[in-house]
């Protein structure tokens, strides 16, 4: 995901009135899975702004937790920003994206 896009999801949640406590960025491969993997459990909710394969990610980090069942009790909120959004389609029957959403001309000043 671009900074731009970044920028604009954390924003938008910051106007929103939700209090960001951690918005990282990944950095490579596998990354989500170590955050969620040692993620504390006292989130309200884990926000991914990517393709499919960061839930996915997400997920089997959640599963390898030392209190698995304690963080899948945190509720996973996926906005779809990849190229296909598989997941998005299936589970909401359209295929809507960040991009769609035009990401790309939205200015955070």
């Amino acid at each position: 995901m671009s900074a731009k896009c970044h920028s604009y999801v954390v924003t938008l949640f910051t106007r929103l009135g939700f209090g960001l406590i951690s918005s990282p960025e990944t950095t490579h491969n596998g990354h989500a899975h170590d955050i969620a993997k040692d993620l504390a459990t006292n989130y309200d909710a884990v926000v991914t702004v990517s393709g499919d394969g960061l839930v996915h990610e997400v997920l089997n980090g959640f599963a390898e937790h030392a209190d698995p069942l304690k963080a899948f009790t945190i509720p996973v909120v996926p906005i779809p920003a990849g190229s296909g959004n598989g997941l998005s389609l299936n589970l909401l029957g359209a295929q809507v994206s960040l991009h769609d959403l035009h990401c790309n001309r939205i200015t955070t000043a």
